[in-house]
């Protein structure tokens, strides 16, 4: 028989495991933002200026990302909302460079903020958001698009990566 604990772990993996993209990069955010303020964890020794330009210019990024890929998803009417069945495969555009750029963009933000506010913090949960996105959520859409689109989806796996292509 199972623990209380075990019951309790199981459940909590499979509530994460069906959980949106917005609320694994929400829990990520919050925790490097709690660690940030309990713990400092500054990993720059260089002009702040310096960084907060470079977290600004990464939140840009992120945002012409999301931007782009919201337009091909309206483009293309189909759902751009994790899990939904999709009309259409989406091949071109930010498309022809990142199978996830929507979630690409969240690790981004992650990463510019650590920037934007001196925290290294933000990088380590950057990094769990990425495995955390890798892990849970996009095995699932992959799942979808397989079965929406068999060949056309596999040839396109072939052709771009996961998170970046160049």
């Amino acid at each position: 028989m199972k623990s209380l604990l075990q019951k309790l772990l199981g459940r909590g993996a499979l509530v994460w495991r069906e959980s949106t993209p917005s609320m694994h990069f929400l829990v990520a955010f919050s925790i490097a933002m709690a660690l940030h303020v309990i713990a400092p964890l500054s990993l720059f020794f260089i002009d702040t200026t310096l960084l907060r330009f470079i977290g600004i210019v990464l939140l840009l990024v992120a945002l012409i990302l999301n931007t782009l890929a919201l337009t091909a998803f309206k483009a293309h009417a189909t759902p751009h909302a994790p899990f939904a069945t999709p009309t259409a495969l989406i091949t071109t555009k930010i498309f022809a460079y990142s199978r996830n750029p929507v979630y690409l963009a969240l690790v981004i933000v992650e990463v510019g903020f650590g920037f934007i506010v001196d925290s290294g913090w933000f990088f380590v949960m950057a990094l769990m958001l990425f495995v955390s996105l890798n892990r849970y959520i996009i095995p699932n859409e992959e799942r979808i698009l397989q079965e929406s689109f068999a060949e056309a989806y596999a040839e396109y796996k072939q052709r771009v990566g996961r998170w970046v292509s160049l």
